[in-house]
Formats: structure tokens, C-alpha cells, sequence
């Protein structure tokens, strides 16, 4: 009987290159992947646990019926059930994201269900800062649909987040990584992700997934979001949002960075929750808010475009040159529409496995943001 360790993420700590990892290039033999044969199989599985799993977003999403959603459910704990006798005395991995917002009843169901294949189960994962947190979190929302500026939605709650671990398996078999790129081997989380537990890795086969946008791409992706026709619904909504999203990536320019007065305000009104995520970690939490006018102090600031920005949306859809200082966000977001309307009509047919990979993606996306809101499941 083998042991079973669970990434729990958190998200927008590099789990997307570690599972990309470890479902590619794990040959450590001491080792065995939990997986569904693709990246994203430990939400996947995860979700087959929830409490109301016809309310996730991937089965709404699908279109799936109760019944369907039930007779997957079923299929995916069988399939599980298998990897896990597969591990045959190897360490078993579980890497997914989507634990963060279970509930400890949900959690503990999971468990509940891996304990009669394991010897013993701990849940191991990295935790980003909290403003570093909310400005990753931020973008992964607006990425995601977000089109409405509320800074606090993106504190990452963190004993609401992490405390079930420690309820279901004990705080002893429970550990907390500082998410610090610099201080990795390689600035690599994957190396880290296997010096950490032990596992060989080949720095040479880590795929470095980075989906980030640039502030002049954020501004434009937000106008859109807020005033545009809205993130939509089916393979073909999820199809056009990923092709615009890797347009934007082209767009250049400062990262998204949150002024000091700004954020002072909602991490001083939760210094009790950070004190209580510090003293897990060692050592604590070293933040350094910005306070020069590159920073975002507001929504105003999301809706201000600089002209480079304005130049290459006009070039990606072959216009004259536009007035950065005179266009409205409502005509903004109709410029951006438009080339997405133009970039999936351009795309050649969505393929199945496409969509199984662009539903990851959303489905990673929600688990970012689903502590915050607690609306996750009903979008």
C-alpha cells in the first residue's frame, strides 16, 4: 500500500508546470501520477467529490444533465479507484488546485475515499503573499469573465482556505511552502516542487507555462469585460475568450502592480488572518507595495490607455490609426469584440480534446477566485 501526497496548489503558484510535469516527464520510479491521461485530471477528479457537483462550472458548462453528471462522477472515482491500486507501493501524487475551495466535509470525502489504497495521506502546496496573490488573482479574473473592480474580493483568505487540511489530516501532516521563484533551484517551482519531496527531476524536460498579460493588455481585456457582450457560454464562448487571450499576450508593456494606498487598507483589515498563515510559514511574508504612478490606484486607472496600446488593437484590425486620449471604454470594448469575433472566424474547427483542455483551463481559472466569491459554482 502506497502513500498519498495532495498538491493543493495554491493557485497561481506554478501548478500548471507541475502538473504539466508530472503527468509528461515523472520517470522518478519511487513515484506515481494520479491522473485522467491529461493536465488539469486532479481538478477534474477532485470535483468528482463536491457536495453539488451539477453546480460546477464545467458541468454547467457541458450542458450535462444530472443523470450525466452523476454516471461521470461514478466513472471518475472508478477510474481513481484504479490509479490508485496502479501505484502498487509507489508514493501516489494528487495535484489540484480546486481543494482550496472545498469545504472540509467535501475534503474529508476525498480522503475518506483514497485512505483504504494508502498507507497515509498529507497535503503539501506553496502560498504567494497576499498582494503578490491579489494581483495574479485579479488578472486570472478578468481573464475569466471579471468586469467590476473590488480589491478585497481578491485576498486569499487563508485560514478559510487551508485550515480543512489541517482539520481532516491534522496540522502535523500538513505543509506550507513560501512561493519564492528567486530562491528556487533554476528560479524553477517544478525543481523545487521535486527536491522538496524527494523526486529526481530533469530540470531539461520542466515546460514553463507563464499565461500572463501585460497591464496595456489588462486595460483593454477589462473595458471589454465590462462593457462588451460578456464572456458567453459553450465550447465556442470558451473557444474565442482562450484565442483572444493569447492575442492580447502579444501586447507588451509594465506588469499589474497595485498602489500602497490602495491595498493598505484591506491587508491592515486582515492582519489576524495573515498572522495566522505567518505563523505557519518560515519565514514570514515580505511585501513591498508600489507607490509611483505606474500602479493602478483604481478602476479609473484600468480604464486609461496609453497609445501603444491603442495603436496595436487598431493595427490587429487593420484601422486607421485611433486617438488614445478622446475613445470611450464603451467603444474600446466594441474594438475588441470585434477582433475577437474576427480571430475565431480566422481559427480552424475546435477539436474535442481542445475543448477537454480549455475547460481546465476555466476550471483552474475558478479555483483561483472561489475562496474570494463563494459565486463560483453558479457562473
Amino acid at each position: 500500500m502506497s502513500a498519498c501526497i495532495i498538491h493543493y496548489g495554491m493557485p497561481k503558484t506554478g501548478s500548471s508546470s507541475i502538473q504539466t510535469y508530472l503527468l509528461r516527464s515523472l520517470a522518478d520510479p519511487r513515484f506515481f501520477n494520479l491522473d485522467l491521461g491529461r493536465r488539469g485530471s486532479g481538478n477534474i477528479i477532485a470535483a468528482a467529490f463536491l457536495a453539488h457537483p451539477e453546480q460546477h462550472h464545467r458541468n454547467i458548462k457541458l450542458g450535462l444533465t444530472p443523470a450525466e453528471v452523476k454516471k461521470e462522477i461514478q466513472a471518475t472515482r472508478a477510474a481513481l479507484a484504479r490509479e490508485l491500486e496502479r501505484a502498487d507501493g509507489r508514493t501516489a501524487l494528487l495535484s489540484a488546485e480546486l481543494l482550496a475551495n472545498f469545504s472540509a466535509l467535501e475534503f474529508a470525502a476525498l480522503c475518506d475515499f483514497i485512505r483504504p489504497h494508502a498507507a497515509g495521506i498529507s497535503a503539501v502546496g506553496y502560498v504567494r503573499s497576499p498582494l503578490a496573490f491579489m494581483e495574479s488573482v485579479f488578472q486570472q479574473r478578468v481573464k475569466s469573465g471579471l468586469g467590476s473592480f473590488r480589491l478585497e474580493q481578491n485576498y486569499p483568505r487563508y485560514r478559510e482556505r487551508f485550515e480543512k487540511f489541517e482539520t481532516v489530516l491534522g496540522r502535523e501532516r500538513v505543509a506550507y511552502w513560501s512561493f519564492a521563484p528567486a530562491s528556487f533551484p533554476g528560479n524553477c517551482v517544478v525543481q523545487d516542487f521535486c527536491a522538496r519531496l524527494g523526486i529526481r527531476c530533469d530540470g531539461a524536460a520542466v515546460q514553463r507555462i507563464n499565461d500572463s498579460l501585460s497591464l496595456p493588455a489588462i486595460r483593454l481585456l477589462y473595458a471589454y469585460r465590462k462593457y462588451g457582450p460578456g464572456f458567453g457560454a459553450g465550447e465556442r464562448a470558451l473557444r474565442e475568450n482562450a484565442l483572444l487571450k493569447t492575442r492580447l499576450r502579444e501586447l507588451g508593456g509594465p506588469p499589474l502592480r497595485f498602489h500602497a494606498a490602495l491595498v493598505r487598507p484591506v491587508l491592515d483589515a486582515r492582519r489576524e488572518d495573515i498572522a495566522w498563515m505567518e505563523e505557519r510559514m518560515r519565514p514570514p511574508f515580505v511585501e513591498s507595495p508600489v507607490a509611483d504612478h505606474s500602479a493602478v490606484q483604481g478602476e479609473a486607472d484600468l480604464l486609461r490607455y496609453c497609445p501603444e496600446s491603442i495603436a496595436w488593437l487598431a493595427c490587429q484590425l487593420g484601422r486607421s490609426p485611433l486617438d488614445a486620449a478622446t475613445i470611450e471604454p464603451p467603444e474600446l470594448a466594441k474594438l475588441v469584440h470585434e477582433l475577437r469575433v474576427r480571430l475565431a472566424a480566422a481559427a480552424p474547427p475546435i477539436e474535442p480534446l481542445e475543448v477537454a483542455a480549455l475547460l481546465s483551463v476555466e476550471t483552474r481559472c475558478r479555483a483561483c477566485v472561489a475562496t474570494t466569491t463563494r459565486t463560483w459554482r453558479l457562473q
